[in-house]
């Protein structure tokens, strides 16, 4: 009888959980816009521990928005966000699509260590990010840079002296976001309200490179070329800037090696970057930067 009777008592707790938790989002419904978009971070985030309602739900609550686009628009217009804030923004909502989901996963992870793993992943790639030069940080990258994970985690938890360097790093969110959604590991790291959402938002092309034309960063992913390949790029990328973008492939063999008979005989060793990042012109024996 006692255990019927802590069972009932833990259902009439968890109901009366819930309905505070209901009557506190509902409270933010009437903040300012910025306001709000932090004011649902915490919510779902708080919604982790006991899930009393689906993200769809506090969303709709809070911002007439169950899908949730004007929440990430709102994030994602800002002109910077620190890593730390970006790494919480990806996990809290990586953890809450996984509690959203009735089929648990094997490893019955509860979402808080759901959380605690993805936060710390996300972090790691940014670190990738600034090593590979990949993307552009504001501040001093130095404490990303150097942080290992034998001492900036302990135990799935940032130690305070981790968290703190991290909140002082800047990132553009849009570039960012591009840089994860390029690459099938990265983009697994990327919640689907917010996949959903992106991939309705129009799409440049991002292409930047160093001064010597070794490495190319093409819509967040980073190639190296030898030095043959940045002179075949280096071509290709004048043409393009002068508005005369094919290029006929004996003249660039030419300039480049001339006893080489194929262009992609240059990019053998590399093809993932003669791929991506050249493409054949309308005129037979022409190429042309790939966008």
């Amino acid at each position: 009888m006692k255990k019927k009777d802590n069972a009932t008592s833990e259902v009439i707790d968890n109901k009366e959980r819930a309905r505070q938790f209901l009557d506190m989002i509902r409270a933010g419904h009437d903040l300012p816009s910025e306001e709000r978009l932090y004011f649902v971070l915490s919510a779902i985030k708080e919604n982790l521990r006991y899930h009393h309602w689906p993200s769809r739900e506090v969303f709709k609550t809070v911002l007439d928005d169950p899908k949730g686009s004007e929440y990430w628009r709102g994030w994602f217009d800002m002109p910077g966000l620190t890593v730390e804030k970006f790494a919480d923004l990806l996990a809290i909502h990586a953890a809450a699509e996984f509690a959203d989901d009735a089929q648990l996963n094997k490893d019955d992870q509860t979402p808080l260590e759901i959380y605690q793993a993805r936060k710390e992943t996300v972090i790691m790639a940014l670190q990738e990010a600034a090593e590979m030069n990949a993307l552009e940080f504001e501040g001093d990258i130095d404490a990303l840079l150097s942080m290992k994970r034998s001492y900036a985690f302990q135990g799935w938890v940032l130690k305070d002296k981790a968290i703190k360097s991290l909140t002082k790093v800047k990132i553009y969110p849009r570039d960012t976001l591009g840089w994860f959604a390029a690459c099938p590991e990265r983009k697994d790291l990327v919640p689907g309200s917010l996949k959903a959402w992106w991939s309705t938002q129009p799409q440049s092309l991002n292409i930047e490179h160093s001064p010597c034309f070794h490495s190319i960063n093409k819509d967040g992913v980073l190639y190296t070329l030898t030095t043959k390949q940045a002179q075949v790029y280096e071509i290709l990328w004048d043409a393009n800037e002068k508005g005369a973008s094919e290029v006929g492939q004996d003249y660039i063999l030419e300039m480049v090696s001339p006893t080489t008979t194929r262009l992609r005989d240059i990019f053998k060793k590399n093809l993932s970057a003669w791929k991506e990042l050249i493409a054949s012109g309308k005129r037979k024996g022409t190429f042309h930067l790939k966008t």
